[in-house]
């Protein structure tokens, strides 16, 4: 963008907890060549929440409204790059390798967009399972998280509804492969919509608010 002409200072990348309970982060490291970081002796990362490592920590937080856990040196690659999370042994945590060329979304060449996992249910290694994203990041998300959102009927056969504690500006459909198959415009904090059209199962439904996105498992019977 204009206030931040420099695409290597805007980097980030997002690290997730999935589990249940903290996971101590004491010597886990970026692996391969390139990235280059190491987790402060017995940090953590709480259950069910996310960090972001920034490569200028003072551009993140100037753009997104709160400051990154940390900031990693060296930049990421704009074409393609292998990103391996080990523990203070070596052993690999996750590993993931992204392009900048199809089938993999184009937000990797420092124009701006980034690559945004569908859901921590897909594979990671797959391009299916990311999309080119352009949502700002906010420490609002994580209370986004907490805000009641229902979904219901689940599974559901010709209407689903949907009542969120803020207000719901878009409703996005995508497949287990992470390809987007409806979208519904919203203004309102209830909608009952109709998803007569869908195939029969399992969905990522993505609640978009100005908050931020949250996404939820759901079914068509």
């Amino acid at each position: 963008s204009g206030s931040f002409p420099v695409s290597n200072d805007q980097e980030f990348i997002e690290i997730k907890n999935t589990g249940t309970s903290a996971v101590n982060l004491s010597g886990i490291y970026f692996r391969e060549l390139g990235t280059t970081y190491q987790f402060p002796y017995n940090s953590t990362l709480s259950a069910d929440s996310s960090l972001y490592l920034a490569a200028n920590a003072t551009t993140f937080q100037a753009q997104n409204g709160f400051a990154p856990f940390g900031q990693f040196t060296r930049n990421l690659s704009n074409k393609s790059q292998k990103i391996v999370l080990a523990d203070a042994y070596g052993n690999i945590i996750d590993t993931v390798e992204y392009f900048d060329a199809s089938p993999w979304p184009t937000a990797a060449d420092g124009n701006g967009s980034y690559l945004q996992l569908v859901s921590t249910d897909l594979d990671n290694n797959l391009a299916s399972s990311w999309v080119a994203s352009n949502t700002a990041l906010e420490t609002a998300e994580f209370n986004f998280y907490n805000a009641s959102i229902v979904i219901y009927p689940n599974p559901a056969t010709n209407l689903v509804t949907f009542k969120s504690q803020i207000n719901i500006d878009k409703i996005e459909f995508l497949d287990v492969y992470g390809k987007s198959v409806k979208m519904i415009q919203v203004n309102s904090n209830e909608i009952e919509a109709s998803v007569y059209d869908l195939s029969s199962g399992m969905y990522f439904v993505k609640v978009f608010t100005e908050y931020g996105v949250k996404t939820e498992k759901w079914i068509k019977n």
